[in-house]
């Protein structure tokens, strides 16, 4: 009892804003866009997926929006090393075996500051 009146005293604090856009549009470019269409090396916009501003469409297809951009980064990596697998498509790994790091900080940044919202709305 002593615990939860002791926490039930404490202030509310407003949430964690969300991170600031990027100046750059690297990012968002990626993310809406894509990069290099009808080139050997085009990389398909993840909203082609993910749905539209990474709200993700579940399940085959997670949410990015509003991530933490550490985590979204360590995703995209670990699908770069081969630490992350999938059926037999290998899409994501061959998706970011093609990105850059400058280019994968970018995709992370701009989803992780964009408003998380429920899948499929």
């Amino acid at each position: 009892k002593a615990i939860a009146e002791y926490y039930h005293g404490l202030p509310v604090v407003a949430p964690a804003s969300l991170p600031a856009a990027p100046k750059d549009n690297v990012g968002e470019t990626l993310a809406i866009h894509g990069v290099g269409a009808g080139t050997d090396h085009a990389i398909p916009a993840c909203d082609s997926c993910h749905g539209a501003g990474g709200r993700g469409l579940e399940p085959e297809f997670p949410r990015l929006a509003g991530q933490p951009v550490n985590y979204l980064e360590a995703q995209l990596k670990a699908w770069q090393g081969g630490a992350r697998h999938e059926g037999n498509t290998h899409l994501m790994q061959n998706i970011a075996d093609m990105l850059s790091p400058a280019q994968i900080k970018a995709v992370a940044a701009y989803f992780a500051a964009q408003p998380p919202v429920a899948p499929g709305t």
